[in-house]
């Protein structure tokens, strides 16, 4: 039995040509009976009854966007955002039968974000220059309590600030034939458990290139490499104690941080007037090879028993992992209708 509502407000206001100033807010929510959980109850109990809970969802944004017309050194989109999700439920008719049970979990986050796009030509070379950055803060935090006992998820409350730093220049030469990028993402992350000594804090630059070349009309070459990096979550370093009936949780504080590499390698191919004048055929075909060291995972240590006769589990870094494969998309389009076609292939193990 669900019970939705949602309220969408945004107003606008244009400062002067290419300058906009605008503001939105977006409220959903939910009111539902349900199972505590759906994986393995198939129906309501008969003396508890449903699950009560409710759901809430807001999300406020103001943006400002400078793109005046005749400057190519100004293409400007600034924005700061607050976002809150909780939801919180317990038995109906659970404090009656000696079974009150009261669930909530919070996620708050705001932060801001800037970007510019320059686009502008150096004899007869083009260049499009993209710079920016964004800051986040995130807060989570849970409480379950029963009949009276709080249980704790040692995870929380916790809180998140990250911090990311990007560039990316586009150069166009041979007429626009030959295209170069060059880009990378700085990221600093600093990540704590309020209450917890440890915590975890890191930093990375992760770089990128690109190249393009039309070797024939509507015929490209395509190539690129890129790194990545994800911090671990306070949940993974932190979580600790029977937080489900299958496992028993170990904190890691140890743990480092995910950095991935990748190739990949390919062509695309667009022809106008493929079986009918009016028609465009577009057909992408890239190869990717990349590694993921110190990849992050749940590790079950079978055949262990802990106090709640469940087995020991705990997040660690698992070495090196290679992945590869193949992407193909494809589309036909007419003025009246559309064919799209897209496959891909990924193998992914576990190097040791």
């Amino acid at each position: 039995d669900e019970r939705i509502g949602t309220r969408f407000l945004k107003g606008g206001w244009h400062i002067a040509d290419g300058h906009k100033l605008s503001l939105s807010h977006f409220r959903y929510g939910m009111e539902v009976e349900s199972l505590w959980n759906s994986l393995y109850h198939a129906e309501y109990s008969s003396t508890l009854g449903p699950v009560v809970g409710e759901r809430r969802q807001e999300d406020t944004v103001l943006r400002y966007v400078a793109a005046p017309d005749g400057n190519p050194w100004l293409n400007l989109t600034a924005s700061a955002f607050r976002s809150e999700g909780w939801y919180e439920r317990g038995y109906k008719f659970g404090a009656d039968l000696g079974t009150d049970l009261y669930y909530k979990n919070v996620d708050e986050r705001r932060g801001l974000s800037v970007q510019n796009l320059m686009d502008f030509s150096t004899g007869d070379v083009h260049h499009r220059l993209l710079v920016g950055a964004d800051y986040e803060v995130r807060e989570e935090d849970g409480i379950y309590i029963l009949n009276g006992v709080t249980t704790s998820f040692n995870s929380m409350p916790n809180e998140y600030n990250d911090l990311g730093v990007f560039i990316q220049h586009e150069s166009a030469w041979v007429d626009g034939r030959l295209l170069l990028q060059l880009g990378g993402r700085y990221d600093r992350f600093d990540r704590e458990v309020l209450g917890v000594a440890e915590g975890y804090d890191n930093s990375r630059f992760s770089p990128r290139a690109g190249v393009s070349f039309e070797l024939l009309p509507g015929f490209n070459l395509l190539a690129n490499y890129s790194e990545a990096f994800r911090a671990p979550t306070p949940h993974e370093t932190s979580s600790e104690g029977p937080l489900n009936i299958h496992y028993w949780y170990q904190p890691n504080p140890d743990l480092d941080s995910e950095t991935s590499s990748e190739y990949e390698a390919g062509f695309s191919f667009r022809r106008q007037g493929l079986f009918r004048d009016d028609a465009v055929f577009n057909a992408k075909l890239m190869h990717f090879q990349g590694e993921i060291e110190d990849m992050i995972d749940l590790v079950v240590d079978y055949g262990s028993v802990s106090p709640a006769d469940s087995e020991y589990v705990q997040y660690r870094n698992v070495g090196k992992v290679k992945r590869r494969g193949f992407e193909l998309e494809t589309s036909y389009d007419t003025p009246s209708w559309s064919v799209y076609l897209n496959y891909e292939t990924l193998d992914q193990y576990d190097v040791q």
